[in-house]
């Protein structure tokens, strides 16, 4: 992978900033200014503002793009865009058809369906969080098709949607993610079997 465009509200910055460390490049869709500043100084981030439904600008942020991370998650973040279902349509049709090889979706299992249009020959990974919350992350979680959902910190949710999205074998899979024992590799590795 080398360029990854994120859409994934504060979590979301957790991603990009783990994607910039592992030597990818990624681009933040829809983050308010004052939160990319130090960001984009610490790391070179890019930023785009958020494209809603609008597929043009979806087609625009996902231009030369290898991979994306969508997310509906909440972390109680006000000023930050939503992912609707309109905004989520948008974004993968334009994935179709920009060449985004692979999408890591985020959601809650009550936002799920705002990625029921996925198109056939996106390669994509469904993550479901309970609650995210701003709490010190231990990089310690549970990975599996079906869990009891509880509070995740934000730092550990992230890390897991960059192993997934570097994880070939996750692709096609629908997972519940929560806190738990394991290191985020070891619990995908867990999860597949």
């Amino acid at each position: 992978m080398s360029k990854v465009v994120v859409a994934a509200g504060q979590l979301g910055m957790h991603v990009a900033v783990s994607l910039i460390a592992r030597g990818n490049a990624a681009v933040l869709v829809g983050t308010p200014a004052t939160s990319v500043d130090d960001l984009r100084r610490s790391f070179g981030l890019a930023s785009l503002p958020w494209p809603g439904d609008d597929r043009g600008a979806w087609d625009a942020a996902l231009h030369d793009a290898d991979a994306m991370v969508l997310g509906t998650v909440d972390v109680g973040e006000e000023g930050w865009p939503v992912m609707t279902r309109a905004a989520g349509t948008a974004a993968l049709q334009a994935a179709g058809v920009s060449g985004v090889r692979r999408a890591v979706l985020l959601s809650t299992p009550a936002s799920a369906s705002v990625f029921a249009d996925l198109p056939a020959d996106l390669a994509s990974t469904l993550l479901r969080f309970g609650t995210v919350t701003d709490r010190i992350g231990s990089n310690r979680v549970a990975v599996a098709d079906s869990l009891p959902l509880g509070e995740i910190p934000v730092p550990d949710a992230a890390a897991v949607a960059v192993a997934v999205l570097e994880t070939e074998d996750a692709v096609g899979r629908a997972w519940d993610v929560a806190a738990g024992d394991s290191g985020p590799r070891k619990a995908i590795r867990a999860a597949l079997g």
